[in-house]
């Protein structure tokens, strides 16, 4: 995304700016130096920029975001969250969403998870409709991902919607 800065930018970008790619792979490997042995990996979203042009560039930067991170920690579940960056327009989210489907096929390997001790076999069909799902990464532990940017209060303020009290189904799922 776009940042513009009167200060002199360097090898790892520009304070107030989104993080360049030499610090996400430098955070990468400090991570995995400083945590030799971690169980898993969560994620919570804004894989992307802020104000990011258009949906090419949300797709680019979730892939290029997503492999670094994969690419890094390739022996544990690495789960990812929807943030609200994550999607095109910022914060506007709606059910059944195309961009839901391209998360799906990118995160499948999160997904269908077969670094976790087990997954759930709807998976797929809760993430396509609201970005939202549940794996237990090891023996006795759930974890649940929600798609928070739904409850948002700004996805009425950017994209003049209002999902309701219970977006996607994901409370009623939860019960």
């Amino acid at each position: 995304a776009t940042c513009t800065t009167l200060a002199p930018c360097g090898y790892y970008g520009c304070m107030g700016c989104d993080a360049q790619s030499t610090l996400i792979n430098s955070t990468l490997q400090n991570m995995k130096k400083l945590s030799t042995d971690p169980t898993f990996l969560v994620i919570s979203g804004d894989f992307v920029g802020h104000f990011a042009p258009n949906l090419t560039i949300v797709q680019y930067e979730l892939a290029w975001t997503y492999q670094a991170v994969t690419d890094t920690f390739s022996s544990i579940p690495v789960l990812p969250c929807v943030g609200n960056n994550d999607v095109y327009p910022e914060y506007c989210v709606s059910e059944n969403s195309p961009q839901f489907s391209y998360m799906a096929s990118l995160w499948r390997s999160s997904l269908e998870c077969s670094l976790c001790a087990s997954t759930e076999p709807t998976n797929t069909d809760t993430f396509l409709r609201g970005g939202f799902y549940s794996v237990e990464p090891v023996k006795g532990l759930q974890v649940i991902v929600l798609n928070t940017v739904s409850f948002s209060t700004d996805s009425i303020k950017y994209c003049n919607q209002s999902l309701g009290n219970d977006p996607f189904g994901q409370l009623t799922w939860l019960s």
